[in-house]
C-alpha cells in the first residue's frame, strides 16, 4: 500500500496533466500568442471573409472553419503582435465538420505557440472560454458554459455553449479552464445570442489526408448548393424536418445530387427510419460511385445495426462497404480504422470461446487493419483499439506500448490509462496498474464511464484484499464496496449492486469460517 501511495505522489508531483483550473488572467496569458486572425482573399488579393484560427503545432500547422476559407484564391493570417503568415498549404479540410487545416509559410522555421487538443469527453455545465476576432475586434475574450452536447454521424460531436459567436468568431478554440481545446466555435443561431455551436475538438484528429492543395484548390462542391448547404446548417442546428424537406426539394429538381442522398440517408438513419436511410446512403454510393466516403458512412451505419441487433448479415454488409471503400482509397486512416473495430467486434460477439483460433485470426486481421490506420495517421483511439486487440491475442507487453504511445498523443484521453491498468492488474498481476485508474477517473466525466473504470477499481480492490489477506484488506475491501456503491448510482447498473453484495458475503462467510477478517 505505501509504495502504491509513493507512486502515486510520484505520477502527481511529476506532471503539468492534473494541473488545477487557470485564472482568465492565466489562459489569456497562456493561449492568446497561439490564436489569429484568418483572411480569406480573392484573385485579386482583395480580402472577402475573415475569421479566427489557432496553431496546433509549433511547425505552424493551423485550425479555421472551412466556410472561412470557403470560395477563397488564397489567403493569410495574423498574429496578435501583427505578423502576417501566408497559407501556403491546405492539408485536409470536412465541409461536413467545417474544419479545415493548413500550413502557413515558414521561411524562417520559426517556432509558433500552439495548444492543445483535449481528448476528455466533455459534459454540460462545463466552464469554458474563447479568444476570437468577432468583427474585427482581435483577440476578444468571452467565457460561458457548455449548454448541450448533441452528436451526430455527419458533424460528430456538437456544443452548444453560451460563450457569444459572432462574425469573426468562427474558427476560434473553445478551451476548458486549463487552456485546452475542447471545441472549434463554427456559428450562431441569428437572434439568439445563447445558441451558440462548436465542433468538438476531437474532430480534428480525423482531418488525417495528407492533400496538400493550395487555398484555390479547395473547390467549393458543386452539388454543395445553396438548398444543400441551408439543409446542412438545419440539420446541424436541430431542425431535422426541415433539413429533410430542403433536402427533398433539393433532389427533385437534381436527383442526381449524391451528396443530397448521402445526407438524406445520414439524417434518416440519425432518427432511426433504417429502411429509407440505407436506401438513400445506397443511392448516393451508386450515383457517387467514386466517392470512398459514402461507402465508409454507410459501412459505419451497418455497423452500428449490428452491434444493436447482433444479426451478423448487418457485419457483412459493413465488411463489404468498407471493401468498396478501399477500392477507391488506401489512404484513409479512419477507413482502417473503422475495419480494424468490426473485425474485432465481431470476434467478441462470436458464441465461441473468445480465444479459440477462428477468433484469434479475427483478432489479427482487426491488428492488422489498425497497423495500416497508425501508419498512415498515428491517433489515440487507433493505438488504444489496437491495444484492445493485442490484449485478447494475450500480447500484453506490446499491449502497454500501444496504451504509452495513446497516452504520448493525447494524455487527457482516459481511455489509454483505463486500457493500461486493467492489463496490469488482471493479466499481468501488478496491482501498480490502479495508479492508471485514479489517473482515468481524474480525466474522465461521463458517468457511465466514470461507473466503469470504478467497477474496474472495485474488483482490483476486492482480488487484493482476498489475495494478500494483510493488515489493510479491510480497508481495501471498504475501498471496493464504496466504488461498486459510486458505479451504481452514476449508472444505475444493477451488476454493480450485485458485486457489492456478493462481496458482502464473501466478507461474513470468511469472519464466520476465522472469527475476523482479514
Amino acid at each position: 500500500m505505501k509504495r502504491q501511495l509513493l507512486i502515486l505522489l510520484f505520477y502527481l508531483g511529476n506532471t503539468n496533466l492534473f494541473a488545477q483550473d487557470l485564472t482568465i488572467k492565466q489562459l489569456i496569458t497562456k493561449a492568446e500568442n497561439a490564436i489569429f486572425t484568418v483572411f480569406a482573399a480573392d484573385e485579386q488579393g482583395n480580402t472577402f471573409s475573415q475569421g479566427s484560427g489557432f496553431f496546433i503545432s509549433a511547425q505552424g500547422v493551423g485550425i479555421t472553419n472551412y466556410h472561412v476559407l470557403d470560395g477563397a484564391h488564397s489567403g493569410y493570417i495574423k498574429d496578435k503582435n501583427g505578423n502576417k503568415y501566408k497559407i501556403k498549404s491546405i492539408l485536409d479540410y470536412n465541409p461536413n465538420t467545417d474544419l479545415v487545416k493548413f500550413q502557413v509559410e515558414n521561411t524562417n522555421l520559426k517556432s509558433f505557440n500552439y495548444l492543445h487538443i483535449s481528448y476528455r469527453t466533455q459534459v454540460k455545465g462545463e466552464q469554458i472560454i474563447n479568444i476570437s476576432s468577432p468583427l474585427g475586434l482581435e483577440q476578444t475574450v468571452s467565457t460561458g458554459i457548455i449548454s448541450s452536447i448533441r452528436t451526430d454521424e455527419m458533424h460528430g460531436s456538437i456544443l452548444q455553449i453560451t460563450a457569444p459567436i459572432s462574425h469573426g468568431s468562427s474558427g476560434s478554440p473553445v478551451m476548458d479552464m486549463k487552456g485546452n481545446v475542447v471545441g472549434i466555435a463554427t456559428f450562431c443561431r441569428e437572434g439568439g445570442q445563447s445558441l451558440n455551436f462548436a465542433v468538438n475538438a476531437t474532430q480534428i484528429s480525423k482531418l488525417s489526408h495528407k492533400r496538400n492543395i493550395s487555398v484555390s484548390q479547395m473547390n467549393t462542391n458543386p452539388l454543395e448548393t445553396k438548398m444543400v448547404k441551408s439543409a446542412n446548417d438545419a440539420y446541424f442546428m436541430g431542425d431535422t424536418n426541415k433539413a429533410l424537406s430542403l433536402l427533398d426539394n433539393e433532389l427533385k429538381t437534381n436527383p442526381s445530387n449524391h451528396l443530397a442522398f448521402y445526407m438524406k440517408g445520414m439524417i434518416e438513419f440519425s432518427i432511426k427510419n433504417v429502411e429509407s436511410a440505407l436506401s438513400n446512403l445506397i443511392k448516393a454510393c451508386e450515383i457517387g460511385k467514386d466517392i470512398s466516403f459514402y461507402y465508409k458512412q454507410l459501412g459505419k451505419c451497418y455497423f452500428q445495426l449490428y452491434i444493436y441487433t447482433h444479426d451478423t448479415s448487418y457485419a457483412e454488409y459493413a465488411l463489404n462497404a468498407y471493401s468498396k471503400g478501399l477500392q477507391l482509397t488506401t489512404e484513409d486512416a479512419e477507413l482502417f480504422y473503422h475495419i480494424g473495430i468490426l473485425f474485432y467486434q465481431y470476434a467478441l460477439k462470436s458464441t465461441e470461446n473468445p480465444y479459440s483460433d477462428n477468433n484469434k485470426q479475427l483478432y489479427l486481421k482487426a491488428q492488422e487493419a489498425l497497423d495500416y490506420s497508425i501508419k498512415i495517421y498515428p491517433t489515440a483511439e487507433a493505438y488504444t483499439a489496437r491495444a484492445d486487440v493485442k490484449k485478447m491475442i494475450r500480447n500484453y507487453g506490446s499491449t502497454i506500448l500501444d496504451c504509452d504511445k495513446a497516452i504520448e498523443l493525447a494524455p487527457d484521453y482516459y481511455r489509454g490509462y483505463f486500457t493500461r491498468g486493467d492489463i496490469k492488474i488482471f493479466d499481468i498481476g501488478s496491482y501498480e496498474g490502479i495508479v492508471d485508474l485514479e489517473r482515468a477517473l481524474f480525466f474522465v466525466l461521463d458517468p457511465k464511464e466514470k461507473a466503469d473504470i470504478l467497477g474496474l477499481r472495485a474488483t482490483a480492490y476486492e482480488r487484493k484484499a482476498f489475495q494478500e489477506l494483510g493488515a489493510n484488506a479491510g480497508d481495501l475491501a471498504a475501498k471496493a464496496i464504496l466504488d461498486y456503491e459510486e458505479a451504481y448510482k452514476l449508472s444505475n447498473q444493477p451488476m454493480y449492486q450485485e458485486f457489492k453484495n456478493k462481496l458482502i458475503d464473501k466478507i461474513k462467510e470468511y469472519v464466520q469460517q476465522r472469527g475476523s477478517f482479514p
